[in-house]
């Protein structure tokens, strides 16, 4: 067995009887497929399932190797949601868009997919947009 690099896969016995420690593999992404809703040029849309602040939305996003969507594409992804049950039907949810004052974001509530400010310490909806 072998990773993504070709080398021993963990607990396999190479040729000189040692093994391999599971912290030196390369994890594998995956290039087929979406864990959520492919829409249509948008791309693959996921809801991370969890209420966090606009920071820690954003910072989420990043780790997934996605972004967080800005209103608009927001706004998008809201009017698609009858024809997909892989999205949110109702609750507010953080964009990327910049709010003319700092500790504030805009958000869209997937109720009416109307857009609203926020603090941006308050918890909201949170799903990532990729390829």
């Amino acid at each position: 067995m072998t990773d993504v690099n070709g080398s021993a896969a963990p607990n396999a016995e190479t040729s000189n009887n040692q093994y391999h420690d599971i912290r030196n593999l390369a994890a594998a992404k995956f290039t087929k497929g979406c864990a959520g809703a492919d829409l249509a040029g948008i791309g693959c849309v996921v809801n991370v399932g969890q209420n966090l602040t606009l920071q820690a939305a954003k910072d989420k996003c990043a780790s997934m190797g996605m972004t967080l969507p800005n209103k608009g594409i927001l706004v998008s992804i809201a009017s698609k949601k009858t024809s997909n049950s892989a999205l949110p039907q109702s609750g507010y949810h953080w964009s990327s868009s910049p709010y003319n004052i700092p500790i504030y974001g805009w958000m869209v509530d997937f109720g009416n997919g109307h857009e609203y400010s926020s603090g941006t310490g308050r918890q909201r909806g949170v799903l990532c947009v990729g390829d």
